[in-house]
């Protein structure tokens, strides 16, 4: 049965990572390596094609990972750098993700606090510095709400 579909880019396995070395030691891809810039080097016309040929799980798949591994690990190092708000952007779209940590009490939900319980927690807010301003918690003094 003959294959069907379009030929591969890439022919044989043994030509694939020298195109890969070449792109990285190329100025572009030396200093600012970009999938589009990759996809193009390897020969494809678009990004989801170079998708396509990682999703195919063969040999030929494996060295393109490794590439754009190589491209993740140039913007991971930016982020000691004092400009990575670049590097952030696309680490986030190549599925990183900002964690924050927020400690909540399940017995405390739902349970109305005292006014010294309130007092007792902005003082200790104020110790680490949330920024929780006090005046908009006490209320500004009138009582136009009850």
């Amino acid at each position: 049965m003959a294959k069907r579909g379009r030929p591969k880019k890439v022919e044989k396995i043994e030509s694939l990572p020298s195109k890969i070395n070449a792109y990285f030691k190329s100025e572009k891809g030396e200093n600012k390596p970009t999938k589009a810039g990759l996809a193009l080097a390897l020969g494809y016309a678009d990004k989801v094609s170079l998708k396509n040929a990682i999703d195919r799980n063969d040999e030929f798949s494996t060295p393109i990972k490794k590439a754009i591994l190589r491209i993740e690990e140039k913007h991971e190092s930016r982020m000691y750098d004092k400009n990575c708000t670049g590097s952030i952007f696309w680490l986030k779209n190549a599925g990183w993700t900002d964690v924050q940590e927020h400690n909540v009490r399940v017995e405390d939900i739902g349970k109305p606090l005292s006014i010294a319980e309130m007092k007792h927690r902005i003082k200790e807010a104020e110790k680490v510095g949330t920024g929780i301003d006090k005046k908009s918690i006490e209320g500004n003094g009138d009582n136009s709400d009850s």
